[in-house]
């Protein structure tokens, strides 16, 4: 009888729609491949919140526990420190079949997505589609690698449309919905009439912004358009709907327990994957047909170009499992 995988999954908070995401895809292709999953939650390395920073003992373990492959969600755990940290982190790990997603790592396979491409798309969409020119950001955390791609496309997307950086309107955050939160204040007191767009590193900090802007009587997206960043349910259930890329995290959930089983049966893959991302237009960049906004402005080659996108959206399937 042949031995039966057993693969090693880290994830980070269980209650937040990333991780649950990424578990799903995995749980169902480790069914599917009849590998064993043992799964176990940590916290991003010097998280300074409480004792959560506490979980970051079963690295310690993972030594001792024999498994056949390592899925690190490289990318949450490194929000709080350099990704040069983070390898003298894990270098303990060396020598083990890992697996990193998010960013590359030396000696490990990743899979990543078109972080740039995605806020590049995004912020184009704003200047063209709805004649947008005063667009800030809300980062995330300084040392998150995807978080510094989202705002180099967003940068490049400004600088090749002629739109000058205004660092006033550029807001660090922390890709938790205080941070979004926090950004609202700034603008509620300070930013009205100063900002009329805002790209966030993701999905929480964008709707944070958006329900504390409502709040405060400013409109979504009359007065300011919202775009976020993962395509979450609650994207999806928020009112105005949330604009935001979708990132395929089901796809690398699965993708990544059928790479390790892959790999461990023989086949050969690239040492760095990546994936699509696709940009989802909602009510709150102003895509409703619904939206009787003067700020609702379109050349009639932005029009159809966008057009052709939203029916692309069908024919769009790698976000499934096969």
């Amino acid at each position: 009888m042949s031995k039966k995988f057993t693969i090693a999954f880290q994830l980070t908070n269980f209650l937040e729609e990333y991780p649950r995401l990424l578990l799903a895809g995995a749980t169902d292709a480790a069914k599917e491949l009849d590998v064993n999953l043992f799964v176990f939650q940590t916290e991003a390395f010097d998280i300074p919140f409480d004792y959560r920073y506490q979980s970051n003992l079963l690295f310690e373990f993972l030594n001792d526990r024999e498994f056949d492959f390592l899925i690190l969600s490289s990318s949450s755990l490194l929000n709080f420190i350099s990704a040069s940290e983070f390898e003298e982190r894990i270098k303990k790990l060396q020598g083990k079949n890992i697996i990193s997603l998010g960013i590359p790592l030396k000696n490990a396979y990743a899979i990543v997505v078109e972080n740039r491409k995605a806020t590049f798309e995004a912020t184009t969409h704003l200047i063209e589609f709805h004649r947008r020119k005063k667009i800030g950001f809300i980062k995330g955390t300084e040392s998150n690698v995807e978080a510094n791609e989202r705002f180099e496309g967003y940068v490049e997307a400004l600088k090749r449309h002629g739109i000058e950086v205004n660092n006033e309107i550029i807001f660090q955050g922390n890709f938790l919905k205080e941070s979004g939160e926090k950004a609202a204040e700034i603008i509620i007191n300070k930013l009205v009439g100063k900002i009329d767009a805002i790209v966030c590193a993701n999905d929480n900090m964008a709707l944070g912004l958006a329900r504390k802007l409502k709040e405060s009587g400013i409109k979504i997206p009359e007065d300011i358009a919202v775009i976020g960043f993962d395509d979450t349910p609650y994207a999806r259930a928020f009112f105005p709907q949330l604009s935001t890329v979708r990132q395929p995290l089901y796809k690398q959930g699965y993708l990544a327990v059928k790479m390790a089983a892959d790999i461990l049966m023989n086949v050969t893959y690239p040492s760095i994957t990546e994936l699509p991302t696709l940009f989802i237009p909602r009510a709150s960049c102003g895509c409703s047909f619904e939206n009787k906004s003067k700020n609702f402005q379109i050349s009639e080659e932005a029009f159809y170009r966008e057009i052709k996108k939203i029916l692309e959206i069908e024919d769009i399937n790698f976000y499934l499992s096969n």
